[in-house]
């Protein structure tokens, strides 16, 4: 599903546009902006569309790694070594903090992520003793700017679910509510949000 063909369908579930009837591009236009917000605001609130993408971090015998691109939020960490992976054990701040010399060496086990504003460092403990493995690092990637003609990111079972929640949120903006459209609107995300295991709707990326 495009971006312009789920605008144009929640235009028309509010009735700002008739079925038989083009739509007015800037009402188009407007309408992926307010799609491309929904997606964001979903999955801030974990429940629904990523992009999940692994990257690869070369370890030395340093404590911490700036990430680049910088994860929305990571999954999980693999300690690879001569094609060996060794899950790793998240720590909270307050772990991290604790620990009583941060520089011990060894085969690192845990990580913490120290995530500002704009980057993220992956701290991991014990530090590395020798070089040559990687961090295998699965996170999920900042949802950007979607255009006119960009494929909605979600599973085609979510369509219709996108397409009324759009329509609900645009209501507001044409003063068209319309409660029917509300209640099919959370009924669709709440059925999507069951039929899905995990909770989240996710593609996988390329490696950076």
């Amino acid at each position: 599903m495009k971006a312009q063909d789920a605008a144009l369908a929640a235009l028309r579930k509010i009735g700002v546009v008739a079925r038989d009837e083009p739509a007015e591009p800037h009402d188009v236009t407007e309408a992926v902006v307010a799609l491309g917000a929904m997606l964001r605001s979903w999955s801030n609130r974990r429940i629904a569309v990523f992009q999940t993408a692994e990257q690869s971090v070369a370890l030395t015998m340093a404590t911490g790694y700036a990430l680049s691109p910088v994860p929305m939020r990571i999954h999980g960490i693999r300690l690879r070594r001569n094609d060996v992976d060794l899950p790793m054990v998240e720590m909270t701040r307050q772990e991290y903090d604790d620990l009583p010399l941060k520089t011990a060496t060894g085969t690192p086990t845990t990580w913490y992520a120290d995530r500002q504003r704009d980057a993220m460092t992956v701290h991991v403990w014990p530090a590395p003793a020798v070089g040559g493995a990687t961090l295998r690092i699965t996170y999920e990637r900042w949802f950007g700017d979607i255009s006119l003609r960009d494929d909605v990111p979600v599973l085609p079972e979510w369509d219709e679910a996108v397409i009324y929640n759009l329509a609900d949120r645009l209501s507001d903006d044409y003063e068209r509510q319309n409660e029917k459209v509300t209640a099919r609107a959370e009924a669709l995300l709440a059925d999507a949000l069951a039929a899905d295991r995990e909770g989240s709707v996710f593609f996988a990326g390329p490696c950076a």
